[in-house]
């Protein structure tokens, strides 16, 4: 594992936020800099080139002065602890806009269980990426019905509240 007080983001190699295209096709935990040498936002990906092609956060990066992409190699199994550990570390600010160490009610369901995610992606038929897209609210399930049942059956919940856990009811006025 990588110690995150030994990574100094300013000295990897890196492109600028136009030349993104020109990011490693290789899995890499990136850190977007902007001009005064502030992360913004940290991020992993196994091909950070196609990642960075429609980025979710391009928008709000591309309103700053001189920003630039950062990348470090990592092995493909341990992107999801660095980057963990890199935000933690050093707390970008736009990885925090859904609130600070907010926390999705299905990773409180799977971590009751005492499942990983890798258990629930085998299960149903999915990546690890997926499930944790999931747990982070970056995208909601979207199942086949046989999918649908092997998550009913290893989280012991119903479609229902399944899909309550995932997209809850709007407050109407």
């Amino acid at each position: 594992m990588i110690d995150p007080q030994t990574i100094n983001p300013l000295t990897l190699a890196s492109v600028s936020l136009d030349n993104r295209s020109q990011l490693p096709s290789t899995p890499c935990i990136y850190f977007a800099i902007d001009g005064s040498g502030v992360v913004q936002y940290i991020g992993q990906s196994a091909n950070p080139a196609v990642r960075w092609i429609k980025h979710h956060r391009h928008s709000l990066l591309a309103e700053m002065h001189c920003v630039r992409i950062a990348y470090l190699s990592v092995d493909a199994d341990l992107l999801l602890r660095v980057e963990r550990a890199l935000i933690e570390y050093f707390d970008p600010p736009l990885n925090q806009l859904r609130g600070k160490r907010e926390r999705h009610p299905s990773t409180d369901l799977r971590e009751s269980l005492g499942l990983t995610q890798r258990q629930i992606a085998e299960t149903v038929g999915v990546t690890d990426q997926t499930v944790s897209n999931w747990e982070r609210g970056v995208h909601v399930p979207r199942l086949t019905l046989r999918q649908t049942v092997k998550l009913c059956n290893i989280t012991n919940r119903s479609v229902e509240d399944l899909a309550n856990l995932f997209e809850p009811e709007k407050d109407s006025d």
